[in-house]
């Protein structure tokens, strides 16, 4: 078959005249075309689902291999997520443990946002 040969597809109910193989292979990639739709070659009575034509064949692979490539990326970010969140957690608990000794002194914010040097340590225990 050479790229400038027409095909007819069946695909949602319809016919759609597709000018060559290359228009194709564009439109599976657009994802209009899909795996079950029905394919005629020009000069043939056999329909053939889209999956079956061997030019076909490296694309479905190659789209497979995105998908899964997407889902692990999505997964990833999920348990990257979820790990952020539990530290953030765990530190805000130690924080909150940690007592000062008596005498020294802590930075308080002001309502301008800025930190007051010298300020006493409040007392073990209050925030």
């Amino acid at each position: 078959m050479h790229a400038g040969m027409k095909l007819k597809v069946r695909h949602a109910g319809g016919e759609l005249e597709v000018p060559s193989q290359k228009e194709l292979t564009h439109l599976w990639q657009l994802g209009f075309i899909h795996e079950d739709d029905l394919v005629l070659r020009e000069g043939s009575d056999t329909w053939t689902k889209a999956k079956d034509l061997p030019w076909m064949r490296g694309t479905i692979a190659t789209d497979k291999r995105e998908n899964k490539m997407f889902w692990f990326v999505v997964a990833f970010m999920v348990v990257s997520l979820g790990f952020v969140l539990f530290a953030r957690g765990k530190t805000r608990l130690i924080a909150d443990r940690v007592v000062s000794p008596p005498g020294s002194t802590q930075a308080k914010s002001t309502p301008q946002g800025r930190a007051q040097p010298g300020t006493p340590a409040p007392p073990a225990g209050q925030k």
